[in-house]
């Protein structure tokens, strides 16, 4: 989870709040991206990570997944899960 410092850097020097709301405002958000994630997996959109799967991700799946594991800094297995979904959905 990000410091309040982490989370003043990303706000930039124009956010008025105090700490205590700033933390409650990043809480609260970690708290959304929780309930979306589990939503997400609980539809079937985020599969088994890429390396319990039978089938080898192709090229390009593995450039999406590097791509969301840079940019997003998701985890590669996670990155993998997306990129093979998004793919495969689209078949």
């Amino acid at each position: 989870m990000l410091s309040v410092s982490q989370c003043r850097k990303i706000v930039g020097p124009s956010c008025n709040l105090s700490d205590s709301d700033l933390e409650l405002l990043r809480d609260q958000l970690n708290g959304l991206a929780d309930i979306s994630n589990a939503i997400y997996r609980q539809k079937g959109f985020m599969p088994v990570s890429a390396s319990t799967k039978t089938e080898k991700l192709t090229n390009a799946e593995s450039e999406r997944a590097a791509i969301m594991e840079f940019d997003a800094g998701l985890p590669r297995s996670e990155a993998e899960a997306q990129a093979f979904h998004h793919s495969r959905k689209r078949e």
